[in-house]
């Protein structure tokens, strides 16, 4: 993993820089964490061949709108489909509840004539 703040290392890890690998060794007793003398020099940036491709930013974002989108039309589907299939049960619910709403239904026919 790439590290890019202060870590405590343990014996036996491996930091990788470039070609190298080193690993970390200790003889001393381990005793109660000391605080950072201060901050490190930073490493060079790395080059434009080194860089690591971002992964799954964007790509993310636009599957999640993707799917909200989806989700938006099925729900406009099943109303639309309830407001057809079940005017009358609709209309019931809608009075009992003290909802003035009044639903119409014109067919095509009858808007035609």
């Amino acid at each position: 993993t790439r590290v890019t703040a202060a870590q405590r290392l343990s014996p036996g890890d491996k930091i990788r820089m470039g070609q190298y690998v080193l690993e970390f060794q200790t003889h001393a007793e381990p005793g109660p964490p000391q605080p950072a003398a201060g901050p490190a020099d930073p490493a060079p940036a790395p080059t434009t061949a080194e860089k690591e491709p971002q992964k799954g930013g964007s790509r993310c974002l636009l599957w999640g709108c993707g799917c909200l989108v989806l989700l938006a039309i099925m729900v406009v589907i099943a109303a639309t489909a309830v407001l057809f299939v079940f005017p009358d049960d609709l209309q019931r619910i809608l009075d009992e509840n003290g909802i003035p709403i009044q639903l119409t239904m014109l067919y095509l026919a009858d808007w035609l004539a």
